[in-house]
């Protein structure tokens, strides 16, 4: 897909991984945010706080800087990425069709 971007921690293996895909919309360039997945036993450990740090910073060396997300309210994931800054926004909504 164009525009992808993938990032693993390994510690032996697998801990951690972030998945997504760059895209323009209609006023920059921006990155979704997919798939990010820690697992259960790293969780805790700061593995998850590196992971979005790096890719923050990758993003940033290719003119990215902002990234949209969809997860869960009162979750742990929400409370994760608020810890790092993340928001809700007043201008976009999450739309869903069913049939």
């Amino acid at each position: 897909m164009p525009g992808f971007v993938g990032l693993v921690s390994l510690d032996e293996e697998v801990v951690a991984f972030a998945t997504g895909y760059r895209e323009p919309d209609d006023r920059r360039e921006v990155f979704y945010l997919k798939t990010f997945c820690v697992k259960p036993d790293a969780q805790g450990t700061s593995v998850g706080s590196r992971l979005i740090a790096h890719l923050k910073e990758h993003l940033g060396s290719k003119g990215v800087n902002t990234i949209y997300l969809i997860t869960h309210r009162g979750t742990p994931a929400e409370a994760f990425y608020r810890k790092h800054g993340y928001k809700v926004t007043d201008e976009d909504i999450v739309m869903i069709h069913e049939w």
